[in-house]
């Protein structure tokens, strides 16, 4: 057997009966973002140190940690509103701390304060960001965030009234639902369920889970929601 025959055969029974390449590329499609090695410190305490984890798709993945451990700042970063001392953040293969803003599209995210005008209903409010050129394409309707408002245990009746004038629990459940109408990629979500009563907290956790492809990175100290994540990312204090 000639050189060139045995690679072919070779190339053959490794590649393709195996189904070895397509079993790679398939697994590094579904990792959605990669942090590598990348540390912070604030005032001069460092925060940590060489932190690695990646997100695949339909992860629930959960960052845990002491309070003041840097576990909302890792958030920020992966938004890009704030740079890594050292390492490397890549979201579908962009490199994000060169390139925010085009990394920026496939995430959804929740804060845990979320500050709008006195003057501002509860529609204007949820409405406001399919305003924006890159969501316009996104149809909602009024009957469509009704859904959602019965799915979360919200009153059709708060819609109309002032955002400022909502209970945290009604604030924040107003902003995962409109995390979830964006339909991005992945959702970002700082302490989402920290407002919540029991109940409350039962239907969002089920408002979350109730999509396998939804991809969410969260930060949380409640047992509850964590112990529904499949990912759990522990910072050191």
């Amino acid at each position: 057997m000639k050189m060139y025959q045995f690679v072919s055969i070779f190339t053959y029974f490794i590649f393709y009966r195996t189904n070895w390449y397509t079993k790679l590329f398939s697994k590094m499609r579904n990792i959605l973002v990669k942090v590598d090695n990348i540390s912070i410190s604030y005032l001069g305490q460092i925060l940590f140190q060489n932190l690695s984890f990646q997100i695949n798709k339909g992860d629930k993945a959960v960052i845990k940690g002491p309070s003041g451990s840097g576990k909302s700042t890792i958030l920020n970063m992966i938004c890009g509103f704030e740079k890594p001392e050292c390492g490397n953040i890549i979201v579908f293969d962009i490199d994000l701390i060169n390139n925010p803003t085009l990394a920026r599209k496939y995430f959804s995210w929740l804060p845990q304060d979320l500050n709008f005008s006195d003057d501002e209903t509860v529609l204007d409010i949820i409405k406001f960001p399919f305003s924006f050129k890159a969501n316009k394409e996104i149809t909602i309707s009024n009957n469509l965030i009704l859904e959602q408002f019965e799915k979360l245990g919200l009153k059709k009746e708060i819609l109309l009234n002032k955002y400022v004038d909502l209970s945290g629990g009604e604030k924040q459940r107003i902003g995962i639902i409109i995390c979830k109408l964006l339909k991005c990629e992945i959702m970002l979500l700082d302490e989402p369920t920290s407002a919540l009563d029991k109940a409350s907290k039962a239907k969002v956790i089920e408002y979350l889970l109730e999509d396998e492809d939804l991809t969410i990175l969260s930060v949380s100290h409640d047992d509850n929601w964590c112990s529904n994540c499949n990912n759990i990312i522990e910072i050191d204090s």
